[in-house]
C-alpha cells in the first residue's frame, strides 16, 4: 500500500527523560486517594535536524495541592520534508497540522505515562490510576 503524495511520515528519534522526582510519603497518604494529574505540552521544531520536539510535564498533586510526583520528558521525532508542513499564521507564527501534533502528543503522553507506572511500581504510589489521555483535548495556549 502506498502513503498518499502529502502524507506525513515520522518516527520516533529518541526520549529523554529530564526529571523525575518522587516526594516523600506523608503518613496520611492513602493508597486509594484521588490523584490529580496536570499535563503541560511543549513544542520544539528543530529545522536543521528536520526533526520535532514535544516536551511533557506531568505533575501529580493530592487533593490539597501537594506535589506527589514531578515528571519532565522529551520525544524527538524525525519528519520526512518537514519544512513543506510548516506553515506560517497571522501572527508570523510556525503552525504545524493539528493530526501531526495530536499524533505526536499521543505517542509523548503515552510513554511518559509508562515511564510513571515503572517508576512507581515498588512505591507508596504504586497503585496510582494513572489517567488515559486524548491528546485532541490540546490546544495551543491552553491548559489541560
Amino acid at each position: 500500500m502506498t502513503a498518499p503524495e502529502n502524507a506525513l511520515n515520522y518516527r520516533i528519534g529518541g526520549m529523554d527523560l529530564i526529571s523525575c522526582n518522587l516526594a516523600e510519603p506523608k503518613p496520611d497518604f492513602a493508597p486509594d486517594q484521588k490523584l490529580n494529574f496536570n499535563l503541560q505540552m511543549k513544542h520544539q521544531i528543530l529545522e536543521k535536524d528536520s526533526a520535532l520536539a514535544v516536551i511533557c510535564t506531568i505533575r501529580t498533586t493530592d487533593d490539597a495541592g501537594t506535589e506527589l510526583a514531578h515528571f519532565t520528558g522529551r520525544m524527538t521525532f524525525a519528519v520526512d520534508q518537514l519544512n513543506q508542513h510548516l506553515k506560517k499564521n497571522d501572527d508570523g507564527q510556525i503552525g504545524l497540522p493539528k493530526d501531526l501534533i495530536n499524533n505526536l502528543n499521543g505517542v509523548t503522553i503515552s510513554t511518559l505515562r509508562g515511564v510513571m507506572w515503572a517508576t512507581f511500581k515498588g512505591t507508596y504510589l504504586h497503585r496510582a490510576l494513572l489517567p488515559i489521555v486524548n491528546p485532541e483535548g490540546f490546544n495551543a495556549g491552553q491548559h489541560a
